[in-house]
């Protein structure tokens, strides 16, 4: 399960990686992007940005979705088109963003507040993808609701796109190759913890820390 890390990337670069790409990986599998257009809610996250670059390495045409000063970085993982939640409408930008189509694809690990406007994100026969809950479970689906542009909506499971441990590095590897041709995907580190201090090291998690959180066993 070893994975060799390139020239130009440190231990840390890899240990802030390895989770996002593995998440990442198997999402990038669900639904064939070649020559489409992606959407993906939190872009500017570790995950987000490390499916951005998997998406676009892929031949996808990628949306990110992000706010403020974190969406240079989702542009620089290889978005084609970034779209700030905080100051623009969504589903509009969307829409001007794909000749008025919508996506094909929709990446979304928001939950609840995002749920009816990445339904409305899709272009006919689009799959929307939750891969997450942060704001909150999404609803009960309504088939009825799927019916205009007959769209498929699934609840990603890791365990049936990742098939056992002898695929975790070969994922691992190909995040680590593309983080070193995409520095953006890097996550920033928010602290670092001698491994005698791995209760302070979850403390700060719990406290929201803004980056990846280590600890060293040297």
């Amino acid at each position: 399960m070893l994975a060799p890390i390139p020239d130009g990337l440190s231990f840390e670069d890899g240990a802030s990686l390895a989770v996002a790409g593995l998440t990442a990986g198997g999402l990038a599998r669900v639904w064939p992007v070649e020559d489409r257009a992606a959407v993906v809610w939190g872009a500017a996250g570790a995950v987000g940005r490390m499916l951005v670059a998997f998406l676009a390495d892929r031949g996808a045409h990628v949306i990110g979705i992000a706010s403020g000063r974190r969406v240079e970085a989702v542009r620089a993982a290889g978005a084609a088109h970034v779209i700030d939640r905080a100051s623009e409408d969504v589903p509009a930008a969307v829409r001007a963003r794909t000749a008025g189509r919508g996506a094909a694809v929709v990446f979304d690990p928001i939950g609840v507040e995002s749920f009816e406007t990445s339904l409305k994100l899709l272009a006919p026969r689009g799959c929307l993808i939750n891969y997450g809950e942060l704001s909150g479970p999404v609803p009960a689906i309504n088939l009825h609701q799927l019916f205009p542009d007959s769209v498929f909506v699934t609840k990603y499971n890791g365990m049936h796109w990742v098939e056992g441990l002898q695929e975790f590095a070969g994922l691992i590897s190909a995040a680590l190759t593309l983080a070193a041709k995409r520095r953006a995907v890097i996550s920033e580190i928010a602290g670092r913890f001698p491994f005698d201090r791995v209760a302070d090291a979850y403390r700060a998690l719990e406290a929201g820390a803004a980056g990846k959180v280590l600890v060293l066993s040297r």
